[in-house]
């Protein structure tokens, strides 16, 4: 079993103004009806993996857990970072998260502000 772990942390400056700090592009519904972030969870759904946990921080926690329980989508949990660190420290920290309920985990990095087709 993979744990899949989903990054959806940035404020979303590049693609201004249609991204702004209070919306951020994974919460948006850019490319379909669904926000991009659910769009990423929705990749990893299949028995070979968990239930996605999502690394973001305090501002965007409770808009993307309403958005998973708006379309009934289980995720593992969620971790909030206080204040941002970057890619690295979210990785490394999920990383010790997953490690501490699983040594021999296996675990996929997905950013969530991507758009990717069939």
């Amino acid at each position: 079993m993979i744990y899949p772990v989903i990054l959806a942390g940035g404020i979303g400056k590049r693609l201004w103004p249609v991204s702004t700090q209070e919306n951020p592009k994974q919460i948006l519904p850019l490319a379909s009806d669904m926000p991009l972030v659910l769009e990423t969870a929705k990749r990893v759904l299949g028995d070979e993996f968990y239930s996605p946990l999502i690394v973001t921080n305090n501002d965007y926690a409770i808009k993307i857990k309403s958005i998973f329980s708006y379309y009934n989508q289980n995720i593992l949990g969620i971790l909030s970072e206080p204040e941002p660190r970057n890619t690295a420290a979210a990785i490394a920290i999920v990383a010790l998260y997953i490690y501490n309920i699983n040594p021999n985990a296996v675990m996929v990095i997905l950013p969530s502000d991507h758009y990717i087709d069939n």
